[in-house]
C-alpha cells in the first residue's frame, strides 16, 4: 500500500541556502498538509518563516511540539509522539527501560495502522552522518506485506538532489527499528 503524495526535495523547495540543509521538517510538514488538504500550504520558505517567528527552530533543531503547530495552523489536527523511555537507575547515562520494546511494537503497529488509515506519518531518523546529533525527518507513505507480515515501510526523503533517489524510498522493518528515533508526528482527518 502506497499514498500518493507528491514528493519535494528540500534542496529544491527552500530558496535560502542557509535552509536548504535544515529544511526537512518543514518539507515533510508541507508534504503532509498538502495531502490532507490539497493547496493548503503555503510555501516551504514561508512555513521556514512562520516556524521561526513561533519559536519553533533551535540550535539543536526543529522542535517537534512547533511541528504540530505548524500543521494545526494550517487546519490540519495534528500531534507528536515519542516513543522512548530511560532507565532512572542507570542516569546520567541515556539506558532505555525495561518498556522500550513494549513501546516499540505499539509504535510500529500504530504506524502501520496510520498508513492503512491513509495517513502519512513524519518520523525523525538519524541524519546522513549516523551521528546521535545528526537528526532527519522523512513522511512515511507505505507498507510493503507478505503474507500478513510487513516486510518494510516506504518514505520520501527530502534530502535528495533528484526525486527519483527520495521518492518512495523503502526502508526495511529491520532498518527502520534499528535507526528510527522514537518520534512520530500524527494526522488526523
Amino acid at each position: 500500500m502506497l499514498l500518493n503524495i507528491p514528493y519535494l526535495s528540500q534542496h529544491t523547495a527552500a530558496t535560502d541556502p542557509y535552509w536548504k540543509p535544515r529544511a526537512c521538517a518543514i518539507v515533510c510538514i508541507k508534504l503532509v498538509g498538502d495531502f490532507m488538504f490539497p493547496g493548503s500550504m503555503p510555501s516551504v520558505d514561508d512555513l521556514i518563516h512562520e516556524g521561526e517567528t513561533v519559536g519553533g527552530f533551535s540550535a539543536r533543531g526543529w522542535r517537534h511540539d512547533y511541528l504540530a503547530i505548524l500543521l494545526r495552523n494550517h487546519g490540519v489536527l495534528a500531534y507528536n509522539q515519542e516513543y522512548r523511555t530511560a532507565d532512572a537507575a542507570q542516569a546520567p547515562q541515556y539506558v532505555p527501560s525495561v518498556f522500550t520494546e513494549q513501546f516499540l511494537e505499539a509504535a510500529l503497529l500504530k504506524i502501520i495502522h496510520e498508513i492503512k488509515a491513509g495517513r502519512p506519518v513524519i518520523v525523525s531518523v538519524p541524519g546522513k552522518q549516523g551521528l546521535p546529533t545528526e537528526t532527519h525527518m522523512v513522511v512515511v507513505l507505505g507498507i510493503e506485506e507478505r503474507d500478513g507480515r510487513v516486510l518494510g515501510l516506504y518514505c520520501h526523503n527530502p534530502d535528495t538532489q533528484s526525486p527519483e533517489e527520495g521518492r518512495n524510498v523503502f526502508i526495511s522493518i529491520e532498518d527502520f527499528l534499528s535507526g528510527w528515533r522514537r518520534f512520530c508526528l500524527y494526522v488526523e482527518s
